[in-house]
């Protein structure tokens, strides 16, 4: 049996954005009361919390969340690098898109359905869920603030040691947090339930490291002793499948963590000083802002030694680029050749398949708007970046 208490606030009205006070009458004391009221912050709504964030990030309060972790880290979560939390924390990150935004929509609109499979799965007996933002936890170090997706109760596992021996005791109704997921791919989740004691590789092969370190701040911030992370993935037939692990706290891989991003966060943050350049568009997007260029000054101006051997290795770079492109239209051409009409090849570990595309359909904008100048309005325009040709021999 369990017992799922959702606390949507729905009912609850705020003079301001903030409370520090305890809004909800069945929210789990034993979960977050050991935790002093300046540290709980509850807003009545998502959009409160949102205007806060954003109000902080511009003012560069430096608060570090659970999903920005693994970017900071150089994880490189959904192609995210150290440059997006910079611009995030910063207040330079730009609008999201309609894409995005229906991407972020979308996993917080299917967390009720994971929290629901994961109250039934017999990982806990209670769980209660905050509706989505309306709760944060602030760390010991105030730039740590977490938002946690669900709350679990449950049994853990734990060595009592005395002089003489070694006990492997279990503990009831112990409070932890929970992280709720959606994922495409069921390969990156272990298909059994585990319980990971502590992080190391042959865990990675169980949990996306991306979330792991999430759930490392998360027990960090609100003090618990255990994190499950849970989460619906597809499959390659019938409905999505939970896979859960839960993740046992670790206070030496904690400290390292925590003193890791006081790091970055004392040096890309407080200080001001950009991350290292990288590959990733948010990079060179801040960059095409910071250069815009001089469309009145086109001189050249001779390279130093260090810009010219720079200049070489990126020409270098870019031939490699371009030969490796060859050599997989070549190979994809053969194998299209080989395969005829059929749709594809079974393979001992996987299949390859292969279909027609129609083309992407494309629009005459100059044509367009000499024949409806109306419809420049309704051009939207991408983000500026820089561009770099070489005429070298």
């Amino acid at each position: 049996m369990y017992t799922i208490l959702l606390d949507t606030s729905t009912h609850v009205e705020y003079t301001s954005g903030m409370s520090s006070t305890h809004p909800f009458g069945n929210a789990p004391d034993h979960a977050i009361g050991h935790l002093p009221s300046h540290r709980l912050r509850w807003f009545d709504s998502t959009a409160s919390w949102e205007a806060d964030r954003k109000a902080k990030r511009a003012a560069g309060a430096g608060e570090i969340g659970g999903s920005l972790v693994a970017q900071i880290l150089g994880l490189r979560p959904f192609g995210q690098t150290p440059w997006s939390a910079w611009l995030k924390l910063t207040g330079q990150e730009p609008p999201r898109t309609e894409a995005e935004q229906e991407i972020l929509g979308e996993g917080i609109r299917w967390e009720p359905v994971v929290c629901d499979e994961y109250a039934r799965c017999g990982a806990a007996t209670a769980v209660w869920r905050p509706a989505p933002g309306v709760l944060q936890v602030v760390g010991k170090e105030p730039w740590v603030v977490v938002t946690p997706d669900a709350l679990a109760q449950g049994t853990v596992e734990f060595v009592n040691i005395t002089a003489t021996e070694f006990t492997l005791e279990k503990e009831a109704d112990v409070w932890g947090v929970v992280e709720l997921k959606t994922d495409r791919e069921s390969s990156h989740w272990g298909k059994e339930p585990s319980v990971i004691e502590r992080w190391d590789d042959e865990a990675a092969k169980l949990v996306p490291p991306m979330y792991a370190c999430q759930a490392l701040l998360l027990m960090y911030a609100m003090e618990l002793p255990f994190c499950d992370l849970a989460a619906l993935v597809c499959r390659s037939w019938g409905f999505p499948e939970l896979r859960w692990h839960r993740l046992m706290r670790d206070e030496a891989q904690e400290r390292l963590l925590i003193d890791t991003l006081g790091e970055w966060r004392e040096k890309h943050i407080v200080q001001g000083v950009p991350p290292d350049i990288d590959d990733s568009a948010a990079c060179a997007g801040w960059l095409a802002k910071k250069h815009p260029g001089r469309p009145d000054r086109k001189t050249l101006r001779p390279a130093t030694d260090v810009e010219e051997a720079q200049i070489h290795e990126w020409i270098y770079a870019a031939s490699r680029a371009d030969e490796a492109k060859s050599e997989q239209d070549r190979r994809r051409n053969e194998l299209v050749a080989l395969l005829g009409d059929d749709y594809g090849w079974k393979l001992r570990n996987g299949k390859v398949i292969c279909y027609s595309n129609p083309g992407r359909k494309s629009i005459d904008w100059k044509a367009l708007e000499e024949r409806f100048p109306e419809a420049r309005e309704l051009i939207k325009h991408g983000d500026p970046y820089k561009v770099l040709k070489s005429y070298v021999k």
